[in-house]
């Protein structure tokens, strides 16, 4: 039996950000997610069909088949315009007997012999993790898995937890939507469990947001008003653009908790500019580069900008760190690029350093 010994605080607090409830709250299966230390053996009786959201650890917990394998089956399965991190973690050699792929040919979710579903790395970033979420569940409808039935009661009571009378009367108040809200507030006493509260809370939450976004627009706009009176050399701002044009070379590569040396000049990032948006946040682009921290669109990755906090102001702290982070890949946490298989033939071959760095860029 697989028990979990430590999880990271910043995964579990993606995964209830995603899915709006605790990882633990489910009963009728148990979720993996990134950076869970696992021990134990897995036992498909006291274990059941696990759900591994790019968790390595139980990947190699799979014991190996008794025969030499497989017929690997191939499901089609429509992902959209919606980006996601593709990194996934495969069981062991000749476990696999499903794949389901998108439209693109991107392997989305491997169903191993026992039934458990390896899905990729689709909580990496939090609006991409909630966009993929009807995605997740046609495959568990697919592969007639429990929690399909179980989850909508799990949302639903998890919501409903939330409210409390004089948590809804301050809300309207402020909001100043009384009128609106009275009749649904009245019936509220009679029932907390009246499916209008999750209306009258939908629309108290749309206005907060609506709010939020205005606030780190007018946020934003003060920080580029600021970068443009200081006259820099390296920032500019130039029609809404936050700009970096100076060229940015890879110095180090790191790996498995090693650093090496990267060859001179072969990577590098080149063109950045920064802009902020009401519904994503800051995303950072290069015009030019060759560096497996930048996606195929030219979208660099602003994990260690962006984690562990979800204020504007201190993202833009920040910002400076991001040339000085881009001189270090990190192959522990990359975009599944031509640059990647480049990168990791140099680490192998590259020569070490015993230096720690701490600025090494992260999809985490």
């Amino acid at each position: 039996m697989i028990k979990v010994k430590d999880r990271t605080e910043d995964e579990v607090k993606r995964f209830e950000e995603v899915f709006g409830v605790p990882i633990d709250a489910p009963k009728t299966c148990k979720i993996y997610i990134q950076e869970d230390y696992l021990t134990g053996n897995y036992s498909p009786e006291e274990d059941g069909r696990v759900i591994s959201i790019f968790c390595k650890n139980f990947s190699s917990l799979i014991p190996p088949p008794n025969h030499e394998g497989y017929d690997v089956k191939q499901v089609n399965i429509r992902r959209g315009n919606c980006s996601v991190c593709l990194d996934i973690e495969y069981p062991v050699k000749n476990s696999i007997t499903k794949k389901y792929v998108d439209e693109f040919g991107n392997v989305l979710a491997v169903v191993d012999y026992n039934g458990n579903i390896h899905f990729v790395d689709f909580i990496h970033r939090v609006y991409e993790g909630k966009d993929f979420l009807p995605v997740f569940f046609e495959i568990l409808r697919q592969e007639e898995h429990p929690l399909v039935d179980e989850w909508w009661e799990l949302f639903c009571e998890h919501e409903i937890s939330k409210i409390i009378y004089p948590e809804i009367v301050k809300a309207v108040r402020t909001l100043g939507i009384a009128r609106k809200a009275k009749k649904i507030i009245e019936e509220e006493l009679q029932s907390q469990y009246d499916i209008q509260i999750s209306i009258l809370m939908d629309e108290i939450e749309r206005l907060k947001q609506e709010e939020a976004k205005r606030v780190e627009k007018e946020i934003w706009g003060a920080f580029l008003d600021g970068v443009y009176n200081a006259g820099g050399k390296l920032w500019k701002v130039n029609n809404g653009l936050l700009e970096y044009k100076k060229r940015i070379d890879v110095i180090f590569i790191k790996g498995d908790n090693r650093i090496v040396k990267a060859p001179k000049e072969k990577y590098f990032v080149e063109g950045i500019s920064i802009k902020y948006f009401p519904e994503e946040g800051i995303i950072a682009r290069a015009s030019k580069w060759f560096h497996p921290n930048v996606s195929e669109r030219g979208t660099i990755c602003l994990g260690d900008v962006k984690d562990g906090s979800k204020s504007l102001l201190e993202q833009l702290k920040k910002i400076h760190m991001l040339p000085k982070m881009l001189q270090t890949i990190n192959l522990d946490s990359c975009y599944d690029v031509e640059e990647k298989n480049e990168a990791w033939k140099d680490w192998e071959n590259g020569e070490e350093i015993s230096e720690v760095f701490d600025l090494a860029i992260t999809t985490e």
